[in-house]
């Protein structure tokens, strides 16, 4: 190997890298790197060229070329990571330089989040955590971005957890749902409030709607069931709920009915990834949150693998494209896809904010064990927004873990 000039245009080497860039790095930078060094700040819109040393301060994106030179060290410290697209670039170490990875540090090539970069303008995150374990991607996952519908699953599981003590059931307990108009008050509804016309649906129906066709009308009635008639009440419950049981940040928050002004709102319904990794998390895994059986209606009451057939073909796609890189049997290959699960909730308010987040597993040992994970995306406040579609996005996130998870079948 010429040791005088690395440059690296591989896919997925992040491995690679540490074993290369360990035999590179001398034992005094390594020894210089314990001391702070500056940030290395944003990387420009074309060719990034570091000639100073220093460490990586957040998650960073590079948008094409990455190059090390004039005796830099850069230091990716643990949490943080350095994405470089190495289908299209390359990350080149001159002579004399180095990048130094520290536990916990990555360096890799994530296809989404250059995605993310080169076709909207608006501000975006994405989130990927294996559950019990740590955070695979994360690009923002802190920001609290406007999340549409994709919120709505705080409602459910508040609801869900008054399912469970008895104080609600899913077809004793009915709500008024408006189907005239959309009743934007705080108070209960009325003919009158809802445009002349209102339904009755049983707490099982109002949750599904809410749920799979996402209906803002039968989202607002939960709001005033657990409310006693007073929606902001309700919202204050489940915010209760989101920081008190989920232990959600305050940056999560509902502030406001559905359809009735969106972001023009003071202050507006607010998520953050992470926050939405820790709701999927504890309700799928933590019995305190939510226990078994209702765990399991909580699911199937959302979109999921046995009803959102879109999305299971976009994920099966990425499972046949990781299984053919090691050649991994047909009959384990459908094994893999039928031992699949994943319940999940998106939003939008057009293409300006989109979001969607939710929960995977995948089937290791044979099928005698399972590999979770929590997810999220979002696209905030964009005027420009040329992404693929929702499906597209979300199973190419699911891509890090599902190449994780196939070599353990």
């Amino acid at each position: 190997m010429n040791t005088n000039k690395l440059t690296l245009r591989t896919m997925g080497l992040a491995g690679l890298l540490l074993v290369l860039l360990a035999t590179l790095l001398p034992a005094g930078l390594v020894q210089a790197a314990a001391p702070d060094l500056p940030p290395c700040g944003q990387p420009p819109a074309g060719n990034w060229t570091i000639n100073a040393s220093c460490d990586l301060s957040a998650a960073v994106i590079a948008p094409q070329n990455v190059t090390i030179t004039n005796n830099a060290l850069v230091t990716v410290p643990g949490g943080r990571w350095l994405n470089v697209d190495f289908t299209n670039y390359y990350l080149r170490i001159l002579p004399g330089s180095a990048l130094l990875i520290q536990p916990g540090g990555r360096t890799y090539s994530f296809l989404l989040g250059h995605t993310f970069l080169n076709n909207t303008d608006g501000t975006f995150g994405y989130y990927l955590k294996r559950v019990g374990g740590g955070v695979m991607e994360s690009y923002n996952s802190t920001f609290a971005f406007y999340p549409a519908s994709t919120i709505k699953v705080l409602q459910h599981l508040h609801a869900m957890r008054a399912v469970d003590a008895g104080s609600v059931t899913l077809l004793g307990t009915n709500l008024n749902v408006c189907s005239g108009g959309t009743n934007c008050t705080d108070n209960a509804n009325t003919l009158a409030l809802c445009g002349g016309a209102m339904v009755v649906e049983n707490l099982q129906t109002a949750l599904t709607n809410m749920m799979r066709p996402s209906n803002n009308q039968s989202t607002n009635a939960v709001q005033e069931l657990f409310g006693g008639g007073t929606p902001s009440v309700g919202r204050a419950a489940m915010n209760t709920t989101a920081s008190a049981v989920v232990g959600m940040s305050a940056s999560t928050a509902l502030q406001h009915k559905f359809a009735c002004g969106n972001v023009s709102n003071n202050p507006y319904n607010t998520l953050t990834l992470a926050d939405a990794g820790l709701l999927y998390e504890q309700a799928m895994t933590n019995d305190a949150v939510l226990p078994e059986p209702t765990r399991t209606t909580f699911v199937q009451i959302m979109l999921n693998d046995t009803n959102d057939n879109s999305l299971v073909t976009a994920i099966n796609a990425i499972i046949d494209q990781e299984a053919a890189k090691f050649e991994m049997p047909p009959a384990d290959v459908q094994a893999v896809k039928n031992g699949m699960q994943f319940a999940h909730k998106a939003g939008n308010i057009g293409t300006a904010y989109e979001s969607d987040a939710g929960w995977f597993s995948l089937p290791v040992n044979g099928g005698a064990d399972t590999r979770q994970y929590v997810f999220g995306h979002f696209v905030d406040g964009a005027t420009v927004n040329s992404l693929p579609s929702f499906d597209a996005r979300t199973s190419e996130l699911l891509r890090t873990a599902i190449r994780e998870s196939l070599p353990l079948y």
